[in-house]
């Protein structure tokens, strides 16, 4: 058994190489892309090692995909909750300036220093509406995709969506 013939993650020997992704020896982005995943999610530095393997699987790169594009639909659900959050929260209405006051102070050098003094007030969030929010996860999370093949991502969007999203509303 070679080093050569193995996966790096699975450690299974791959009698097909020509199915096999190198992972440092290609001159194209995609090794460095694959690399860049496996250190994301697997949390690990991946280096080039004399001894190690240094071929990706099918099967892992396949897993690799699927978990990188849970950790961005992750992500992008979580910046688009406080996105709409902040949104709701930075509502904007006439602000009133009747009650505001400029206060100066005169230095000893004669040079005046203005404040602006306010009352500011908080307004009531809005509604939060999670269709909305559930189709910018799902435009985010195609925007990563990496592989031009992306009928597993979209079957695992739509599941995670519809069973997800599902409880979400029935709890509500």
């Amino acid at each position: 058994m070679h080093v050569y013939d193995l996966c790096r993650i699975c450690l299974t020997e791959d009698i097909n190489t020509s199915k096999m992704q190198p992972l440092f020896e290609t001159e194209d982005d995609t090794s460095n892309d694959i690399v860049q995943r496996i250190e994301v999610c697997g949390g690990i530095v991946l280096k080039p090692h004399e001894e190690f393997p240094k071929m990706i699987c099918e099967q892992c790169l396949e897993k690799l995909n699927v978990s990188y594009k849970f950790r961005s639909m992750c992500q992008a659900s979580e910046h688009a909750l406080l996105d709409a959050i902040v949104k709701s929260e930075m509502k904007t209405e006439p602000i009133d300036y009747e009650g505001a006051q400029i206060i100066s102070k005169h230095e000893e050098d004669n040079e005046d220093e203005m404040y602006f003094d306010m009352h500011t007030e908080f307004i009531d969030a809005q509604e939060v509406h999670l269709e909305d929010i559930t189709e910018t996860v799902e435009e985010e999370v195609l925007e990563s995709d990496m592989e031009p093949n992306n009928e597993s991502a979209e079957e695992f969007i739509e599941y995670t969506d519809s069973e997800y999203f599902e409880e979400v509303l029935e709890s509500d």
